[in-house]
């Protein structure tokens, strides 16, 4: 048991003690953005207690089952995304340093609006980086309309 003069870091505490308070705004920003997640994964949780409750003559036993376990462990693991989100970013703000870019995955689906020998036949959708054509403007300086 600790006494109440033991300075001894915490893994999940220790990391938020380093470096100096940010604008209270920032961290509240961060604090919404967290609690939207787990308010997402709220909703995720009652879809999955409502398909097993009214769905009785719907779907079959196992098939509800199967859904209803999934959107759990879904929301299970939204939630602890959502922690690790939030503690990357509050100390990337209390060190000062920049904000770490989403982990969030690449996805592509098939495009078929590409089309040709050079195409790739996919597009990219989330969280793709910005273009260097979007970010800076042209080679002269100027902005593009």
């Amino acid at each position: 048991m600790r006494s109440a003069g033991d300075t001894r870091v915490n893994r999940w505490t220790g990391p938020l003690r380093r470096g100096s308070d940010p604008d209270p705004r920032f961290t509240l920003a961060n604090e919404r953005t967290f609690l939207a997640w787990v308010r997402t994964a709220l909703g995720i949780v009652a879809a999955a207690l409502a398909i097993e409750a009214f769905s009785g003559d719907v779907l079959p036993t196992p098939l509800r089952a199967i859904v209803g376990v999934a959107l759990l462990v879904f929301a299970a693991v939204l939630v602890v995304v959502a922690l690790v989100r939030w503690l990357r970013i509050e100390v990337a703000m209390r060190t000062g340093r920049s904000l770490p870019p989403p982990r969030a995955p690449y996805t592509t689906i098939p495009d078929s609006s590409r089309s040709g020998p050079r195409s790739r036949g996919c597009a990219r959708l989330w969280c793709s980086p910005p273009t260097r054509s979007s970010s800076r403007g042209s080679r002269r300086g100027h902005r593009r309309p």
